[in-house]
């Protein structure tokens, strides 16, 4: 995937992260978290910093991109190896409130499964909680089939979980 190009009928893009973008990420992060109220752990000490996280997942073979308009981040997402035979986890989804409801999370998602595509992943999986039904609804439409459902208690708060996935073709 190469560097946005300027498209004046569409300011939209998706690219890779890169360097000059911790700011942007670790902003919209911490806004992405805290508008999230039942979405998993919403304590960025559980998670830790974005941009280490970003570092050790394309480290690992995965990728994040940037969704941006213009030069303004304003949603990213990430794809990261597992150890499963051929299969990739879509994580770390993030959408700038005022972008949302707009098709552009299903146009990052897409650009995640075409770079996991690009990297020879045969499947897909993601976690995602019950409280998220806009997102669930969404892979769901990009052909996302539940797999399994689990109650995860992380500091002793439960969090209702579905776990999906996509078989690339």
């Amino acid at each position: 995937m190469t560097e946005c190009s300027q498209n004046k009928s569409d300011p939209f893009c998706t690219r890779p992260i890169r360097e000059g973008d911790a700011e942007q990420l670790r902003a919209l992060y911490l806004l992405s978290l805290s508008l999230n109220k039942g979405g998993f752990v919403q304590d960025v000490s559980y998670h830790g910093c974005i941009t280490d996280i970003a570092a050790g997942l394309i480290d690992a073979g995965g990728e994040m991109l940037a969704l941006c308009d213009g030069e303004a981040i304003c949603g990213f997402g990430a794809i990261k190896p597992l150890d499963e035979n051929g299969a990739v986890e879509l994580g770390n989804l993030h959408l700038h409130p005022d972008y949302q409801k707009r098709g552009l999370g299903r146009r990052l998602i897409e650009a995640l499964l075409d770079c996991a595509r690009s990297k020879a992943f045969e499947k897909v999986v993601l976690h995602v909680t019950v409280t998220q039904e806009s997102a669930i609804a969404l892979y769901k439409k990009l052909g996302f089939i539940q797999t399994g459902r689990k109650i995860y208690t992380v500091a002793g708060q439960d969090f209702d979980t579905l776990h999906m996935e996509l078989v690339l073709g």
